[in-house]
């Protein structure tokens, strides 16, 4: 798995999807695959589809795509450094963990946001993010940020504390449909204060 990284540039987009978790790189790769079979099929099998300068125009910009793709892979695994990256993310972590205790919560949101869109697999961000999203009342945001966690690769070492937000976030729509009923939210512990020994981390694993 260690050199299997440098096979991901040959498909554009693939590198960008693995190692980002950017939906761009998806987009890239499906676009490609679709651009392949055009110049695939209209010259092997339906010649009649296009004309033959068309036809060679397909195969150009083809390998034109191609090649600009690959040039941008390697260079961003070459750029990648994953101890600093691994670095980086705890670093943001706890600084979100932080404004998230001081309940900054735009300041919060913002360090997760950064730390999401680097690596969209972090399970321990996604989950912070969760918790937050609920003490601000975006208890459908929360719900929704739960239900993908849930999903995620990972998140199996984080389940009890999952459960837990999730009934917080029932007992908050159960308050909410029945005002009258007195329902107080217990003190709750700064969530994910073990994360530097979470050796399932996507932080770490994207190393």
């Amino acid at each position: 798995m260690r050199y299997a990284r440098w096979f991901t540039p040959l498909w554009p987009g693939l590198t960008q999807l693995w190692f980002s978790g950017a939906w761009w790189g998806l987009a890239i790769g499906c676009g490609f695959a679709w651009l392949l079979n055009l110049a695939l099929v209209s010259t092997l099998v339906w010649t009649e589809w296009i004309d033959p300068w068309s036809r060679l125009g397909v195969w150009v910009l083809l390998l034109v795509v191609w090649a600009a793709s690959v040039t941008l892979s390697f260079r961003q695994l070459l750029s990648d450094n994953p101890q600093q990256a691994t670095k980086t993310a705890e670093d943001l972590f706890r600084r979100a963990q932080r404004e998230y205790l001081t309940g900054n919560w735009i300041k919060a949101e913002h360090l997760l946001t950064q730390l999401i869109a680097n690596n969209g697999k972090d399970v321990d961000a996604h989950l912070l993010m969760a918790s937050m999203l609920r003490r601000t009342g975006q208890l459908a945001e929360a719900s929704e940020r739960l239900r993908r966690l849930a999903a995620m690769d990972g998140a199996d070492k984080w389940q009890s504390e999952i459960a837990r937000e999730r009934q917080l976030l029932d007992d908050l729509f159960n308050q909410l449909q029945n005002p009258s009923t007195e329902n107080p939210q217990p003190d709750e512990p700064t969530p994910l204060t073990n994360r530097a020994d979470n050796s399932n981390s996507s932080a770490t694993k994207a190393a």
